[in-house]
């Protein structure tokens, strides 16, 4: 009979519990990524990594020169800059190099933000102001960094067309700075004004991102469902601003809510920092300018760059002859000494006499463009695309109400509008402007709609043009 000494039995229990442990942590792996959500899978674009970095700095310059941004030696800056590097190394670096992100705050009071193809991401100081902790704030840096890691901005650039022509036209894209009342949806959109056109499925990944990124990083990625549940409750001057620009995917609470229980549990990091608590109390200290007055005195700074000069009847009325603008959405006549100034054949196009614009304003021609609202209802989509609008121009008003209007067999809507043209009286006030938004219907969920603009006082004489156009516009349906 073999006898076991005491310290033999220590031993081999010993090999046994170093055998599980070894076991345990080979399996560990296998069982976190079981239960731990990867990364969603970047949309594919036209546009390589270094271009999409080479279009963010391009964007930064244009966004400093449209934009009341912050010194990076400001606090707020250096707080959000703070927040955003400790995100950072958490963004995944393949299937694509990781950008490399920067982080920048905009003295503007609306609650909001936005992020450039590339890395550059703005956080309004409006933003500060309504976070309630550190959390908060994480959460909004961290979605923003989803739309630039998953693409959003350059997938959809390659989806309108912009590809086809290079860097050049997303640097036009880029600059905005528009004197007319509607040319801001135009010739020169601004950095957010085209970029933030996200979709609600966008939106679903840029939470989930941002939910992960605050995991790693020890945040509560519930703070991000509480903040734009807040933001919805407040509604008013706050709420809209924000989540017009980033429309709710629907139960977003409940998504980020599942995407929590499906990671391991964690000791998360106080959001009620000592840090926060300085930083907040500086910025509701500030008095940060709204979106329209930061565009006055962008206009008064531009020292008449934005005004279109004084022109003639002759330099801007049609010749009587027509071309044809034969579009992958739609075909179209257009007067034959006006030229398409912005877009080509698969985007968005902006259709103008060359006197009637500047770089940054159009103050005669017609803008022609994608809408994707909300609603399948025509009423519904025509008043979400008036928002939309004025949301960007505030300026803008309504005549009366939208009605229906036939197009080729094509029921849709027309309603009248009335802003401030780039163009002065003889006395230096800018004249007032009319402009005619007509919306078709086109695919499921895909609206095309069409501005004509024009100074009040000569809109009448145009009139005739703008419905020649209208008759000719015939939608490709395949």
């Amino acid at each position: 009979m073999h006898v076991f000494s005491h310290s033999a039995t220590r031993r081999a229990i010993g090999a046994q519990a170093v055998a599980l442990i070894l076991i345990a942590i080979m399996a560990a792996p296998q069982l976190v990524a079981a239960v731990t959500p990867r990364f969603p899978t970047p949309h594919s674009s036209a546009f390589t990594h270094d271009q999409q970095i080479q279009i963010g700095q391009q964007g930064e310059a244009e966004v400093r020169k449209q934009m009341p941004v912050l010194p990076d030696d400001d606090p707020l800056t250096q707080y959000v800059r703070y927040l955003g590097e400790k995100l950072v190394p958490y963004v995944p670096d393949s299937p694509n190099p990781r950008y490399p992100y920067s982080f920048h705050v905009v003295n503007l009071k609306e609650v909001n933000a936005f992020s450039l193809p590339g890395g550059p991401v703005y956080v309004n100081v409006g933003t500060i102001q309504a976070a309630d902790n550190e959390a908060q704030l994480a959460g909004v840096i961290g979605h923003e960094m989803g739309h630039t890691y998953m693409q959003h901005a350059a997938a959809q650039a390659t989806k309108e067309g912009y590809a086809e022509v290079g860097l050049g036209i997303l640097g036009a894209i880029l600059g905005g700075g528009v004197a007319g009342a509607l040319g801001r949806t135009a010739i020169s959109l601004g950095a957010n004004a085209y970029f933030l056109k996200y979709s609600r499925q966008d939106e679903s990944e840029a939470d989930h991102v941002g939910a992960l990124l605050m995991y790693e990083a020890g945040y509560n990625p519930q703070a991000l469902a509480d903040f734009f549940r807040k933001l919805e409750q407040q509604g008013g001057s706050q709420g809209p601003q924000f989540l017009s620009d980033h429309p709710d995917p629907g139960n977003r609470a409940q998504a980020i809510a599942a995407i929590i229980r499906q990671l391991p549990a964690r000791q998360y990091t106080n959001g009620n920092t000592a840090e926060f608590e300085s930083v907040h109390d500086i910025a509701m200290g500030r008095r940060p300018v709204s979106q329209q007055q930061a565009g006055q005195r962008r206009q008064g700074d531009d020292q008449g760059t934005g005004k279109v000069q004084p022109v003639s009847a002759g330099d801007v009325m049609p010749n009587g002859g027509w071309r044809t603008l034969n579009h992958s959405a739609f075909t179209l006549q257009y007067p034959a000494n006006w030229q398409i100034v912005s877009g080509n054949e698969t985007s968005d196009v902006t259709i103008a006499p060359r006197a009637g614009l500047t770089q940054n304003a159009i103050a005669y021609g017609a803008i022609i463009r994608e809408f994707e609202p909300e609603s399948d209802s025509p009423d519904a989509a025509m008043h979400e695309l008036e928002s939309d609008i004025r949301q960007s121009n505030p300026d803008l008003r309504i005549i009366g109400h939208d009605e229906p209007i036939t197009i080729n067999g094509v029921q849709g809507r027309e309603v009248d509008m009335t802003g401030t043209s780039p163009i002065d009286d003889a006395n230096g006030q800018p004249l007032r402007e009319r402009n005619w938004l007509v919306m078709l219907p086109w695919q499921p969920g895909r609206q095309i709609y069409m501005v004509f603009v024009a100074p009040e006082r000569d809109f009448d004489h145009l009139r005739p043009a703008f419905e020649q156009m209208v008759r000719s516009f015939q939608l490709r349906q395949d």
